[in-house]
C-alpha cells in the first residue's frame, strides 16, 4: 500500500511573503493579478536599496522570501543581484522562486537558469502552469525544466490554476506529474486584476475540475506504477495554506516599495511602504482594522464575511475600503479592487461619465444627497446615470441604500438598508467608525455586522424636516439613516474619526510627495544602545496625563531665583553658576539654556546674572561690539530684524551699562527712548527711567512733572507686587516720597506657600527699596534650594513646554518607537493644551508664533494621520495662515527672523494639512526671502547672518521648491542660487571641535548644529568629515539616554531631538 503524504512547506521562517523583483512578463498572462507586460521599463525593477529593506524587515519577523513577479528570470543579473541582498540575511531554504517557465524552451537555457539558483544554494523552485500559460509556454518547457531540474539537483513544484476550461491542460500534465512524481498545487484563479474581465463562469464547477484531475491521474498513475491518489502529490508552498500560523497575512512589496498585507492586493490591505517605515510599525497600524484584524490574529480571514452585507465575499471590504474618491489619486497605482466615487447631484454627470471610461475597473458609486435631492426627479437622474453606465460597459456597484422617495423601482443591486450598505462602518485605530464619523464600539467586542448595524439604528438621530411627514417614514417602511443627523449633545464625546488614509501614497498630492522626501518625518536611526537610552528617557517620563515629565532648566527660571537669592545676599551652587556661564553661545549672547542659540532677551539675563556671582563674560569686547552694531536711528533692533523697537533698545542699554559700555550714539539712543516710550505703560516708564540712568541723563523739571502726572493715574487697589515695584521704583527714581507704600515682610511666607517665585522677587526687591531688613532668609533660602537641580540651574515645577513636549514624541517617531507611549494620552493632552487658533508655548496660551501650532501639528500627522485633529481648529489655523500670507505680503519691511520663521511655519503647516498655495503667492514669497540672502552666503539683517534666520530660509526655500515640482511641474532651482555660498558660510560655523555656532567663531551648541547640518542636507551638500560633529554630538548623551550642551548637564527633550535627527542626517553624509 502507498503511503500518501501531502507535502508541507519545508522552510523554516513561520510564514513567508512575496517580494515582486519586477512587474514585467514576458508572458502576460489574461488572468495576471498585476498585469503585469513584456516592456522592461527600469522603474518596473526594485530597486537593490529596496531588497534590502525588504531583506531587512522580513528577515527580522520571521518572514520567508518567495521571488515572483512578474518573471524574476527575465533579467538573470537582476535576480542573482537580488539572491546576493536576500542571502545576506536569510539561509537558502528560506528563499523560493516563482517563474512562468518560459526559459525552458531549451535545455541548455534551463540548466542556465537553474544552475544559477542552484549555485546559491536554493534547492526548490515552482512554475506556474495553467490554460493562459499553455497559449505561450508550450508544454515541452515544462518537461524541459523538469527533467533539466533532476539533473541540477532542484526539486520543482507545479503549480496549478484551474477551471472548466482546463481539462485539455489536465490531460497534457497528468502524464508528467505521474510519470515524475512531482509535487503540485492545485488551486482555482480569482478574479483579480486583469482577470476581473474574464468570465467568472468558468470557476463555478471547480469541483468538477477537481474531480477530473484526480480522475486523471489516477488513470496515468496505473500506467507507470505511480501512486494513484491524488493526495500523494499535492504540496503547498505557502504558510498561509498549511494554516499554522497568522491565518491570511501574507506580505507582498511592489518594486516602488508598497507594502500590502495579502498577496491580493487589494487597496485595503495596503500597510505602508517599506523604504519608509518598518514592517512591524506597519502590522501594528494595519492590525486596527478591519482587515488587518484577521489577517494578523488566530482568526481565519473568512471570518471576515461576518461583518460584510450578506451574500459578500470576503475580499469585498478591501475592495471597497478606504473611500476615498478616485479622482483624488490618493489610493496607489497598483492597489487592486473597486474605484470609489462620490457622485453629487449638482456635479456634471457627462463629465464624470468620461472620466470613468478612462478606467477598466469596476466602480463603487457612492450617491452623496442632500435633503434637497429627495423627490423622484433626482431618482430619474439616478436611473439616467445608471443606464448610461451599463451602456458604456461600465462595471459599478452601488455603495448606500437609494430612500424610497426617489422611486428607484428597478433593481441594481443596490443596498435596501444600512444592514446592506458598504459605507456603514471602517475601522481604525481598533474602532468602528461609523458613515456619519462618529465612534462605535472596539472591533474585538462585536461578533458579525447584525451588532455594528443595531447600536448604530439605536442612537437618537433627527431625521430631516422633508422626511417627517413623508408617507414612507410614517409607514416605516423607509430605512434610510445617510441623512438623518444627531440630536444636539447627542453626538458621541469621543474625536471623531475621518476614513482618510493619506497614507496610502501611490498617487499623493503634491505637498505628501514633498513630505515623503523630508528628512525628519522619516524613520531613519538604527536600533543601537544609543537608540534605546533615549526611548528609555522618553517613555519613563511620560505622566497619567499623558505629557512628558521632564525638568530641564532654562536661564530664566535660573535668572529668577538667582535674582531672588541676589536680593538677600546669597549665591546659587557653583553648578549653577557653571550652567549661567555655559548658556553663552558666543559673542552673539546667551541662549535659553546651555546648547541653544542666542537672543537678547536671554542675553540680558545671563549678563545681570554673571555679574552677580563676578563671573566675566567670555570674548566680553566682541560682545559689546555685536551689540552696538546694532543700533539703528538711536534705537537698537533685534538680531534678526531689520527696525529698531523700544524693549529691545531697553533691554540693549542694560547689558551694554553692565559690562561698563554705552551705545556708540548716546544722545541718539536718549532721543529714541523719548520719542519711542508709551509713557501710559507702567513696565515702559520703569524702564525709561533705569535705562536713562544708564545713560546718566538727567531728566529737566518739564520731563519729571509729566512723569510725575503719568505716574499718579495708577492705583495700588488689587496691584501685584511686580507692578507695585515698577511704580516705587519710579517714583522713587524722580525724588517721591513713597513711605506712605511702605510693607513690611509678613507676606513672604504667603507667597513661598504658594509657590510663586516672580511676586516673592518683587516682594523682596520693594523690601529693599525701603531697606527693610529681611528676617526669614533661611526659608527663602530653602525654598530656592528646592528648586534647584544637583547638576545646576533652577526649574519651576508647572514647567511644560509644548515645544519640548513634541520634541520628544518626534524623537520617538524617528526611532520608529512611539509604541513606548501611550499616543492616544499624548494626543489628548496635546488636544486640551491648544487655545482658539493653535497652540502656545505653554498649555492653553494664545501666542501670535505659529512655531508651536506647527509642532503641534506634525505630532498629529505621525502619530495618527491628523485623524484627532479638531476640523474647527483646523480652519482657524488655515485662515490664520493665510492671513498672515497677506500680512506679509502688504508689508514693505519686515526682519529676516520674522519674515523666513513665518514662511517656513506657513509651508510646513500647509504641508501636514495639504493645503494648497497659489502659485503667483509662493513665488512672491520666496522671491522676497532672496533679498535677505547677504554676501557671504548666509541669511539674515544688515549683512550680520545667523544660523538660526539661514536654516528658516534654506527650509522654506525647499520645501517651496519641492512643491513647485510636484504641483506645478517646474523646477524654479532656487536651492542651486544659493547651494555653493550658503553651504560655504554654513561650513565656516563650524569649529575645530566638530560643533557649529549661532555664526562663525561662536561657541559650539547643539541647536546651532542641528540647523547647519539640516540646512546642509537640504542644499544637497554635505560634510568633508561627518565623524567629527558624530563624536562631538555623542559625547553629549548622558547616562540616562538624553542629551545636553554637555554631559552631567541635566538632559533636555529638545536638545535630545537635535542631537538624534541630526546623527541621522551625519548617518547619510558619511554613507555618501
Amino acid at each position: 500500500m502507498v503511503k500518501i503524504v501531502i507535502g508541507l512547506d519545508h522552510r523554516n521562517k513561520p510564514f513567508d511573503g512575496d517580494l515582486l523583483l519586477t512587474v514585467a512578463c514576458p508572458v502576460e498572462c489574461d488572468f495576471c493579478i498585476y498585469s503585469c507586460t513584456a516592456s522592461k521599463e527600469p522603474e518596473k525593477w526594485m530597486p537593490e536599496h529596496t531588497i534590502r529593506r525588504v531583506a531587512e524587515e522580513y528577515s527580522k519577523n520571521g518572514v520567508g522570501v518567495r521571488i515572483s513577479g512578474g518573471e524574476p528570470f527575465y533579467d538573470l543579473e537582476k535576480l542573482e543581484s537580488c539572491l546576493d541582498i536576500l542571502l545576506e540575511y536569510y539561509h537558502p531554504r528560506d528563499l523560493l522562486i516563482i517563474s512562468s517557465g518560459f526559459w525552458g524552451h531549451k535545455k541548455e537555457d534551463a540548466r542556465r537558469c537553474l544552475s544559477l539558483i542552484k549555485n546559491k544554494g536554493l534547492d526548490l523552485i515552482v512554475i506556474s502552469y495553467d490554460r493562459f500559460h499553455a497559449r505561450r509556454i508550450p508544454i515541452t518547457n515544462i518537461k524541459n525544466i523538469i527533467e533539466t531540474a533532476k539533473d541540477v539537483g532542484i526539486e520543482m513544484a507545479l503549480r496549478l490554476s484551474l477551471d472548466s476550461e482546463s481539462y485539455d491542460l489536465i490531460d497534457k500534465v497528468a502524464e508528467l506529474i505521474t510519470k515524475h512524481r512531482l509535487p503540485i498545487e492545485v488551486h482555482r484563479w480569482g478574479m483579480f486584476g486583469r482577470a476581473e474581465k474574464l468570465n467568472g463562469e468558468v470557476l463555478k464547477d471547480y469541483n468538477k475540475t477537481y474531480n477530473y484531475i484526480s480522475k486523471k491521474i489516477k488513470e496515468n498513475a496505473k500506467k507507470c506504477g505511480a501512486p494513484e491518489d491524488l493526495r500523494y502529490y499535492l504540496t503547498h508552498t505557502a504558510k498561509r495554506s498549511q494554516r499554522k500560523q497568522y491565518s491570511e497575512f501574507f506580505p507582498t512589496t511592489f518594486p516602488n516599495g508598497n507594502v500590502y498585507g495579502c498577496s491580493m492586493t487589494m487597496k485595503g490591505c495596503f500597510m505602508g511602504n517599506i523604504n519608509r517605515e518598518n514592517l512591524d510599525t506597519m502590522m501594528g497600524r494595519w492590525k486596527k482594522t478591519l482587515p488587518g484584524h484577521f489577517a494578523l490574529s488566530e482568526k481565519n480571514c473568512s471570518e471576515i464575511v461576518n461583518f460584510l452585507p450578506k451574500g459578500g465575499e470576503r475580499c469585498d471590504f478591501c475592495k471597497n475600503w478606504p473611500f476615498i474618491d478616485f479622482r483624488e489619486k490618493r489610493i496607489a497605482k497598483e492597489a487592486l479592487g473597486r474605484l470609489f466615487v462620490k457622485i453629487k447631484m449638482d456635479e456634471d454627470l457627462n463629465t464624470l461619465i468620461d472620466r470613468m471610461k478612462q478606467n477598466e475597473r469596476e466602480y463603487l458609486l457612492s450617491f452623496r444627497l442632500t435633503e434637497s435631492d429627495l423627490n423622484p426627479n433626482t431618482g430619474r437622474k439616478i436611473e439616467k446615470l445608471l443606464q448610461k453606465l451599463k451602456e458604456n460597459n461600465i462595471r459599478f456597484l452601488i455603495s448606500r441604500p437609494f430612500p424610497k422617495c426617489l422611486r428607484i423601482n428597478k433593481d441594481y443591486g443596490q443596498p435596501t438598508g444600512c444592514l446592506d450598505c458598504h459605507e456603514l462602518f471602517s475601522v481604525e485605530d481598533g474602532k468602528i467608525v461609523y458613515c456619519d464619523d462618529s465612534l462605535g464600539p472596539d472591533i474585538k467586542s462585536v461578533e458579525n455586522r447584525q451588532k455594528i448595524v443595531d447600536i448604530f439604528i439605536r442612537r437618537n438621530k433627527k431625521i430631516p424636516d422633508s422626511c417627517i411627514f413623508c408617507i414612507h417614514n410614517i409607514r416605516e417602511t423607509c430605512n434610510f439613516l445617510c441623512n438623518r443627523k444627531f440630536e444636539e449633545g447627542e453626538k458621541p464625546k469621543t474625536p471623531t474619526l475621518k476614513t482618510k488614509l493619506e497614507v496610502i501614497r501611490g498617487h499623493a498630492t503634491a505637498w505628501d510627495k514633498v513630505l515623503e522626501e523630508n528628512i525628519v518625518f522619516k524613520k531613519s536611526m538604527k536600533k543601537s544602545l544609543l537608540t534605546d537610552k533615549i526611548i528609555k528617557y522618553i517613555s519613563e517620563n511620560q505622566t497619567r496625563e499623558g505629557y512628558i515629565k521632564q525638568m530641564s532648566p532654562m536661564i530664566n527660571y535660573t535668572y529668577l531665583f538667582s535674582a531672588i537669592l541676589h536680593e538677600i545676599n546669597e549665591r546659587p551652587s557653583p553648578n549653577t553658576i557653571k550652567f549661567l556661564s555655559r548658556c553663552q553661545a558666543g559673542f552673539m549672547g546667551f541662549g535659553e539654556e546651555p546648547g541653544e542659540m542666542p537672543w537678547i532677551d536671554w542675553t540680558e539675563y545671563g549678563v545681570e546674572a554673571l555679574k552677580w556671582v563676578e563671573l566675566k563674560i567670555k570674548d566680553e569686547q566682541n560682545l559689546i561690539k555685536v551689540y552696538k552694531n546694532l543700533q539703528k536711528n538711536g534705537g537698537f533692533q533685534q538680531i534678526t530684524s531689520f527696525m529698531p523697537d523700544i524693549l529691545t533698545t531697553f533691554k540693549i542699554v542694560k547689558i551694554l551699562s553692565i559690562l561698563n559700555s554705552e551705545p556708540a550714539d548716546r544722545n541718539g539712543a536718549i532721543e529714541y527712548i523719548k520719542n519711542n516710550t508709551n509713557l501710559d505703560n507702567l513696565y515702559q516708564i520703569y524702564r525709561y527711567i533705569e535705562s536713562m540712568k544708564f545713560l546718566r541723563y538727567k531728566f529737566k523739571n518739564k520731563e519729571l512733572q509729566e512723569l510725575s502726572n503719568r505716574l499718579s493715574k495708577f492705583r495700588t487697589d488689587g496691584m501685584n507686587y511686580e507692578s507695585l515695584f515698577y511704580l516705587l521704583y519710579s517714583l522713587k527714581s524722580i525724588g517721591k516720597n513713597i513711605i506712605e507704600y511702605r510693607i513690611d515682610e509678613e507676606k513672604i511666607e504667603n507667597l513661598i506657600s504658594n509657590n510663586n517665585p516672580r511676586e516673592l522677587l518683587f516682594l523682596l526687591k520693594i523690601l529693599n527699596l525701603f531697606s527693610i531688613p529681611i528676617k526669614n532668609k533661611d526659608k527663602i533660602i530653602e525654598y530656592c534650594k528646592n528648586h534647584e537641580l544637583k547638576n545646576g540651574g533652577f526649574v519651576f515645577d508647572n514647567e511644560n513646554y509644548i515645544f519640548k513636549q513634541n520634541a520628544a514624541i518626534h524623537t520617538l517617531y524617528l526611532l520608529d518607537r512611539t509604541d513606548a507611549i501611550d499616543k492616544i494620552k499624548y494626543i489628548n493632552y496635546l488636544n486640551s493644551a491648544a487655545s482658539s487658533n493653535g497652540w502656545g508655548a505653554v498649555p492653553n496660551q494664545e501666542t501670535d508664533r505659529d512655531l508651536y501650532t506647527t509642532s503641534s501639528l506634525i505630532i498629529h500627522k505621525i502619530l495618527f494621520n491628523n485623524r484627532y485633529l479638531d476640523n474647527k481648529l483646523k480652519l482657524k489655523i488655515v485662515s490664520k495662515l493665510n492671513n498672515r500670507i497677506k500680512m506679509l505680503l502688504n508689508n514693505k519691511v519686515w526682519g529676516t527672523y520674522y519674515y523666513a520663521r513665518s514662511v517656513k511655519e506657513i509651508l510646513e503647516s500647509f504641508m501636514l494639512l495639504s493645503i494648497d498655495i497659489n502659485k503667483d503667492t509662493l513665488e512672491r514669497l520666496i522671491n522676497k526671502m532672496f533679498s535677505f540672502l547677504n554676501h557671504d552666503g548666509g541669511f539674515g539683517n544688515d549683512k550680520i547672518s545667523f544660523v538660526y534666520t539661514t536654516y528658516l530660509s534654506v527650509y522654506a526655500i525647499w520645501l517651496a521648491e519641492k512643491y513647485m515640482n510636484y504641483k506645478y511641474n517646474e523646477n524654479p532651482r532656487w536651492i542651486e542660487k544659493i547651494k555653493n555660498k550658503t553651504s560655504d558660510w554654513l561650513k565656516a560655523c563650524q569649529n575645530n571641535d566638530g560643533g557649529f555656532g549661532a555664526s562663525p567663531k561662536q561657541f559650539s551648541n547643539i541647536q546651532a548644529t542641528a540647523y547647519a547640518i539640516f540646512s546642509l542636507y537640504l542644499i544637497g551638500n554635505d560634510l568633508e568629515e561627518p565623524e567629527k560633529t558624530t563624536e562631538w554630538i555623542k559625547q553629549r548623551q548622558n547616562d540616562n539616554g538624553g542629551f545636553a550642551q554637555e554631559r552631567g548637564f541635566e538632559s533636555d527633550l529638545l536638545l535630545t531631538f537635535y542631537s538624534l535627527s541630526t546623527l541621522i542626517i551625519l548617518d547619510l553624509f558619511r554613507k555618501g
